[in-house]
């Protein structure tokens, strides 16, 4: 679950906070979340992604052995938008397509407000999803923010790669 902290951040029950110092460690734990990650089989892939995956790094930077400069950075995988019929999920499967797809709209509707009048919004439903709620501090005020996209050049997939490139 989610909560909001007394100072307006975010915290995720069962999260890890591990410090390091070198890049090696970065890659260890990065890797180890992305085993850890929840995948299943549908008829359109093997290892199918059925989660959201959030990788987050707080970055310090010293100066004089004082901290000059903080830094937050996620590392965002989002599940792809599925198509039921074409997937043929069914039972749990067909659950966590609805909570991806429910998540991915949340998104879209955020991004959307954001756009609205040179981003003045009157609403922006962060609360709508836990992936929009742990966005938030990245995807609104004056973040840099940078979506990378992954399509299919297949005519089959056209429908949801129209749908990701509206994202992007």
């Amino acid at each position: 679950s989610i909560r909001e902290t007394s100072g307006g951040g975010i915290m995720v029950t069962g999260l890890r906070e591990v410090g390091v110092r070198e890049l090696h460690q970065v890659i260890s734990l990065f890797y180890g979340g992305c085993a850890a990650r929840a995948t299943g089989t549908t008829n359109v892939n093997k290892r199918s992604s059925r989660s959201h995956a959030v990788f987050t790094l707080h970055l310090k930077q010293l100066m004089g052995g004082a901290v000059a400069r903080r830094s937050k950075m996620h590392i965002v995988d989002l599940a792809g938008s599925e198509r039921n019929k074409k997937t043929g999920a069914v039972g749990l499967r067909f659950k966590e397509a609805i909570s991806i797809n429910k998540g991915l709209l949340a998104l879209g509707n955020v991004i959307s407000a954001l756009g609205e009048k040179g981003g003045r919004a009157s609403h922006v439903p962060y609360r709508d999803s836990k992936i929009t709620r742990l966005l938030a501090d990245a995807l609104g005020g004056d973040h840099l923010t940078v979506m990378i996209a992954c399509i299919s050049p297949a005519a089959a997939s056209l429908d949801e790669s129209l749908n990701t490139l509206k994202y992007a």
